[in-house]
């Protein structure tokens, strides 16, 4: 199995799952994007992620797809640096909450902030 790629297996697409993220989820916020997570134990380390952009930050598709993009490519390459020694899965709903669009070395950085936390809190 390829664990350099954002693969399949990490893709959060169910309606049901995000539905009950956003009403009981925990929340952290790292501006500028803010993550709803949950977390439940599992026969083995599993995080699934879900990105959303709203239409009424950016209107055009360009725009939002570059977001996405970028936050894909940030989890991507902090999901190689975290500890899975935890049986554990999380469910993360990324969303983007500012104006302007970052570039990726602050949606990197604050990507990994935001992830330490969650895993902190887990622990």
């Amino acid at each position: 199995m390829d664990t350099q790629g954002f693969l399949k297996a990490h893709r959060l697409s169910s309606k049901k799952d995000i539905e009950q993220l956003i009403a009981q989820g925990n929340s952290v916020n790292e501006f500028p994007l803010r993550f709803l997570w949950s977390s439940s134990s599992h026969n083995s380390f599993d995080i699934q992620i879900a990105v959303s952009i709203p239409k009424k930050r950016f209107a055009h598709a360009v725009d939002r797809n570059l977001l996405k993009r970028r936050i894909r490519e940030s989890f991507r390459k902090q999901y190689m640096r975290i500890d899975s020694s935890a049986l554990v899965r999380i469910q993360l709903l990324v969303v983007y909450v500012d104006n302007i669009q970052h570039d990726f070395i602050t949606i990197d950085d604050k990507m990994h902030k935001a992830l330490q936390k969650i895993i902190q809190k887990i622990q």
